[in-house]
C-alpha cells in the first residue's frame, strides 16, 4: 500500500477548497443601453441569459445591473428592445469593474402600401378576445413579465384594431404603468412572434376595472391567422411592489393584477413570458 505524505494531503485539500469556492464567486455587470445612431438611451430594454433562465432590464435611464456567478462566464447575454435589432454578447467581453455601453441598431420597417377609398355604408364593429363580463381570479406578476391573449380572425376578414382593453382587478396596484404589445403569431411555435405595434406604448390606468386604450392611429390590421395582445409589466417605481400572503408565505409581486376567466382546454389562448424563459402557454 502506498502512503501519501501528510504535506501532500494538506495541499490536495486546500486545492479542492479553492476550486469549490471559485465556483461560487459572484460578479456584477452594469451597463447603459443606447441607440447606435442617436446615442440616446433606450429605457426598459431587457437583458437575458436564455440557457440559464435569468434576466433583468434597464430602468428609465437605460441603465441595467446584472449579477452572475463564475459558471456563467462562458454564457451569452441577449439584449432586446422594442424597435431594435437583438444583440448577443459573450460575457467574457464585459468589463466587470466599470459601466459597459451597449449600442442597439434600430429596425428598419418597410412601408406597406395603403389604399384610401371613399367609405360606403358603415363599418362593422367586432369585439374579439376574452371579453366575458364575469371575471374569475386573475394574474399577479413580477416586473418584466408579459401575458398575451390570442385574438382570432376566424373569417379572415379585413379587421383593423380600434382599441384594446384590459381588465384591472382591485387588488395590487391598479395605477401601475405598463406597456402594450401587439404581436403576430409565430407560424412555427404558435406563440407571440414579431411586433406588429412597433411604438413603445406605455400607459397608466387611473383605476381598477376595464382599461381601454385607443390604438386606431396605428392602423393595425389583424393578420388572417390572428394576433396576440399583451400586457407587459415594466419596472417604473419601487412603490408598485407589494406582498401578498399565499399559504402562509409572503410573496413579492409587482404592479396590478390582470383579471382572468376560466375556459375549456380547447379554448386556452393565453401565453406568459418571463425573462430568460421565453414564452410558455398559460
Amino acid at each position: 500500500m502506498h502512503i501519501i505524505p501528510i504535506k501532500l494531503k494538506i495541499l490536495i485539500i486546500a486545492f479542492l477548497f479553492c476550486s469549490l469556492s471559485s465556483l461560487c464567486q459572484e460578479y456584477s455587470i452594469s451597463g447603459l443601453i443606447r441607440d447606435s445612431i442617436t446615442n440616446l438611451p433606450i429605457p426598459y430594454s431587457t437583458v437575458e441569459i436564455m440557457r440559464k433562465g435569468k434576466g433583468t432590464a434597464s430602468n428609465s435611464s437605460a441603465i441595467f445591473t446584472f449579477s452572475i456567478t463564475s459558471d456563467n462566464i462562458s454564457d451569452t447575454l441577449l439584449f432586446k428592445a422594442l424597435g431594435y435589432i437583438d444583440k448577443s454578447i459573450q460575457m467574457q467581453k464585459f468589463q466587470f469593474d466599470s459601466t459597459n455601453t451597449i449600442s442597439l441598431k434600430p429596425k428598419i420597417y418597410p412601408l406597406q402600401e395603403v389604399t384610401v377609398s371613399p367609405q360606403t355604408g358603415f363599418s362593422q364593429t367586432r369585439i374579439l378576445g376574452n371579453y366575458d363580463k364575469k371575471v374569475y381570479g386573475g394574474w399577479r406578476m413580477q416586473n418584466w413579465m408579459q401575458i398575451a391573449v390570442y385574438i382570432e380572425n376566424d373569417d379572415n376578414s379585413n379587421v383593423i384594431i380600434d382599441n384594446v382593453s384590459f381588465y384591472i382587478r382591485k387588488d395590487g396596484n391598479p395605477r401601475t404603468p405598463f406597456r402594450i404589445r401587439i404581436y403576430a403569431v409565430n407560424s412555427i411555435s404558435g406563440n407571440p412572434g414579431k411586433d406588429i405595434l412597433k411604438e413603445n406604448l406605455i400607459v397608466k390606468p387611473k383605476k381598477s376595472g376595464w382599461f381601454t386604450k385607443d390604438v386606431s392611429k396605428y392602423k393595425i390590421n389583424v393578420p388572417d391567422n390572428g394576433c396576440f395582445v399583451a400586457m407587459e409589466w415594466i419596472y417604473t417605481d419601487e412603490k408598485y411592489f407589494d406582498f401578498i400572503l399565499i399559504r402562509e408565505k409572503k410573496i413579492r409581486f409587482y404592479g396590478q393584477a390582470l383579471g382572468g376567466h376560466f375556459a375549456n382546454n380547447d379554448l386556452e389562448n393565453t401565453w406568459v413570458y418571463g425573462l430568460g424563459h421565453g414564452w410558455k402557454k398559460g
